[in-house]
């Protein structure tokens, strides 16, 4: 067998290896109770996330039209890590999820929207903003990526605050390679995320 074809198998069968049809994500996102909120260094104005740009969890309709099947919580594989923060001094546990996702894009692709925790605002052009609020996205290239745009608001002094609302917001924005059955960490200014992802057809 020539060497060019022996590279070719492999890369084929590398292909198959890296490229499941399905994958299943399972999400812990928690804040760290040790984070001053009077620490002004990473604090952004809030902003709104258009319904029309992602998609809210409870619209079942738009999430299985782009292949996306949320799970109940009560499914999650990360329940003993959320346990452990649980009963953390430092760290307090906040939003646990799941879902299944047929054929990723290479790029684009669905967004997930979150929105969660207590409402900051109750009227605005706007609308309200919840305590927690962003998206989260998969695309498959040679490998999975998960790119995660979140927020995490609260309420401030009016030197902390950009939107004159008493309002300001830490934000995470990360694009992470996600290695299977591996635990990772996204880490953010006073709060974080746990991902666990698991390809489902590798067998196929």
């Amino acid at each position: 067998m020539s060497k060019t074809w022996c590279v070719f198998v492999a890369a084929a069968l590398f292909s198959c290896a890296a490229h499941a049809e399905r994958w299943r994500v399972d999400v812990l996102i928690f804040n760290d109770r040790n984070y001053g909120i009077s620490e002004t260094e990473h604090t952004l104005q809030p902003r709104f996330f258009d319904e029309g740009k992602a998609i809210p969890l409870e619209d079942a309709r738009r999430l299985a039209a782009n292949g996306i099947e949320m799970l109940p919580e009560s499914d999650s594989v990360l329940r003993q890590q959320w346990s452990r923060l649980a009963n953390s001094q430092r760290f307090e546990p906040t939003l646990r999820l799941a879902w299944i996702q047929t054929n990723p894009p290479q790029r684009g692709g669905p967004s997930l929207l979150l929105r969660h925790g207590e409402s900051l605002r109750t009227a605005g052009s706007d609308g309200p903003l919840r305590q927690l609020e962003g998206t989260l996205r998969l695309t498959l290239r040679r490998f999975l990526h998960l790119h995660a745009d979140l927020e995490w608001r609260h309420t401030a002094d009016a030197g902390d605050a950009f939107d004159g609302r008493g309002i300001a917001a830490k934000a995470l924005r990360e694009e992470r390679r996600m290695r299977s059955r591996t635990l990772h960490y996204l880490d953010g200014p006073g709060f974080g995320l746990l991902v666990h992802v698991l390809p489902l057809d590798e067998g196929n």
